[in-house]
């Protein structure tokens, strides 16, 4: 498996695939091949085979949250390139395995996050929840407070609550100062209210911490 995971990690995806394929010639039962393969499909951007790979992975072995989250992600990735008339098809799989992967696992952060991201993004008509989101966001805030809050903070800018964002961020870097994406949610939170002073504080924290990355600049 490692020999897999260091190919996708490295975007080698065809030999990643040609190494699975080979592997299942031998081990035809193996769910973990398909969740890899599934893994290859996504990055690939192919929805539906990817959401394939991933029901037979789940049909081996319906116990491994990750077969439920990344098929989840699958279903995701078919609502995001559909049209609004098929995406609301898919849009109770992706909750559902996000919710199964959950259950499987209880203190699963990851899920928890992608759900409220759904709540809060979607209009109503489409599932959107106020109330689901913030309460995805204080069970986050309870398991990791710094990604908590860091969510909480992406909600009510969303809505934009900006002073509410802002006390959320804050709270979130007081602690982990050095997380580049808040500091970058930050920066950005205070250029939309025109307060550029604190925009650039806060965008040249993030170059002082990571002058080696290119977002930060």
């Amino acid at each position: 498996y490692q020999t897999i995971e260091d190919l996708i990690k490295s975007t080698n995806l065809e030999k990643a695939q040609q190494t699975i394929e080979s592997n299942l010639r031998n081990s035809p039962k193996d769910a973990n091949l398909y969740y890899y393969m599934g893994i290859v499909h996504l990055v690939k951007m192919n929805a539906d085979d990817a959401i394939e790979q991933f029901e037979k992975a789940i049909e081996l072995k319906d116990d491994d949250y990750r077969f439920y989250e990344n098929l989840g992600d699958a279903y995701g990735l078919k609502a995001q390139t559909s049209n609004m008339f098929s995406a609301m098809f898919v849009i109770g799989d992706m909750r559902e395995s996000w919710e199964k992967a959950i259950e499987l696992r209880p203190d699963l952060v990851s899920s928890r996050v992608r759900l409220a991201t759904y709540y809060f993004m979607a209009p109503s008509v489409a599932g959107g929840d106020d109330e689901k989101a913030l309460k995805l966001a204080d069970e986050v805030i309870e398991l990791e407070p710094a990604k908590g809050y860091a969510l909480k903070g992406r909600y009510y800018q969303q809505k934009e609550e900006f002073g509410k964002a802002e006390q959320q961020f804050l709270s979130s870097l007081k602690i982990d100062s050095t997380n580049g994406n808040v500091l970058n949610l930050l920066g950005y939170l205070y250029l939309k209210q025109k307060k550029y002073d604190d925009a650039l504080k806060s965008f040249n924290h993030y170059v002082t911490l990571y002058p080696n990355e290119a977002n930060p600049y």
